[in-house]
C-alpha cells in the first residue's frame, strides 16, 4: 500500500517525523513538499498542518490530516477524512488540574470565545466531581476585564486553543494577573508554560508519529477509515519555578503521567 505524505516545509523536524511515520511493513511512504502529486498518485495522503487543509479535497480513497485544529476538521469533515488534532483533549487537562488540586473540592475558571469549547468541557465535567468549573462567555471588547475577574475568584485557570483569547498579545498579560492573584494556568501547550504557566498536557513529534502510524496499520487491518482522535501518546510539562513560586510544592512529571491512567 503506497502513502504520499506531503510536508508543510522541508526542515529537520519535519523530516525526522516524516522518517518515523515510514516505520511500518504495511505501507512505503513518497515524502512531498507543499503539494500531492498530481499524477501516479498513492493509496493514502497524510498531510501535517492545518496550513495545509485544503489537500482534504483531493480525491483519495482515505486522507489522514495531522495536528490539525479540531474546529477546523469539522468544517472540512467529508466520508475519506479523518484526522490527528493539534490540541490535547480536555479530559486530560481537567485529570491534570484534578491530580495537581490532590482531588480536593477546587473551582476552576473556563473563559470561552467559540461555544464549541465551553461544550466540549461541559460534556465531561461530570467526570470530576471535586472541580467547579465556572465557564465565562468572553468577546474581544470584553475579554481582558472578564478573564482578569474570573482569575480573581479561581483557583485554575483551564486554557483552550482557542487563539481569539491566548494568542502573543495576550499571553504575557494573562499570565501575570494569574500570578499575581496566585492562580494556576493549565495549558494550553508547552510555550504557555515555557512563558510562565503552571502545567499543560502535550505530545511531541515522535509522539504524533506514532499515533499516525497506528491509525494507518489499523486502516489497513480494518478497512474502515478511523475517527478523528488526539494524540495517543502525551507527555506532563510543569514550569517547575512557576510551581515553587506558587506553593504547589515538588512534581514528578512521570509520576503525574502514570497517574492520569485511563481515559474513560
Amino acid at each position: 500500500m503506497q502513502v504520499d505524505l506531503v510536508l508543510p516545509a522541508e526542515n529537520t523536524e519535519l523530516l525526522k517525523l516524516a522518517d518515523q511515520i515510514k516505520q511500518s511493513d504495511l505501507y512505503t511512504v513518497t515524502t512531498y513538499i507543499k503539494q500531492a502529486p498530481e499524477t501516479n498518485r498513492g493509496d493514502i495522503l497524510v498531510f501535517i498542518s492545518d496550513n495545509l487543509i485544503q489537500l482534504s479535497q483531493l480525491e483519495y480513497p482515505a486522507i489522514f490530516g495531522v495536528y490539525i485544529d479540531k474546529s477546523l476538521y469539522r468544517n472540512n469533515q467529508k466520508p475519506n477524512f479523518t484526522a490527528v488534532y493539534s490540541q490535547q483533549a480536555f479530559i486530560r487537562q481537567l485529570k491534570l488540574i484534578q491530580i495537581l488540586s490532590n482531588n480536593k473540592p477546587t473551582i476552576v475558571g473556563f473563559p470561552f470565545f467559540n461555544s464549541e469549547y465551553r461544550d466540549r468541557v461541559k460534556k465531561i465535567e461530570a467526570k470530576f466531581p471535586t472541580l467547579d468549573i465556572r465557564y465565562e462567555a468572553v468577546t474581544d471588547e470584553d475579554q481582558n476585564r472578564k478573564i482578569n475577574a474570573l482569575i480573581q475568584e479561581v483557583d485554575y485557570l483551564l486554557s483552550s486553543a482557542e487563539v481569539e483569547i491566548y494568542n502573543q498579545k495576550t499571553i504575557r498579560s494573562l499570565l501575570l494577573s494569574s500570578y499575581r492573584h496566585r492562580t494556576k494556568v493549565i495549558g494550553p501547550n508547552i510555550s504557555f508554560v515555557k512563558a510562565g504557566a503552571l502545567a499543560t498536557v502535550s505530545s511531541n513529534s515522535q509522539q504524533y508519529a506514532a499515533t499516525v502510524v497506528q491509525i494507518l496499520e489499523k486502516y489497513l487491518q480494518d478497512k474502515v477509515l478511523p475517527e478523528a482522535t488526539y494524540p495517543s501518546e502525551y507527555s506532563i510539562k510543569i514550569n517547575k519555578n512557576v510551581a515553587f513560586s506558587l506553593g504547589v510544592g515538588e512534581l514528578d512529571e512521570q509520576e503525574i503521567l502514570e497517574e492520569m491512567g485511563s481515559e474513560k
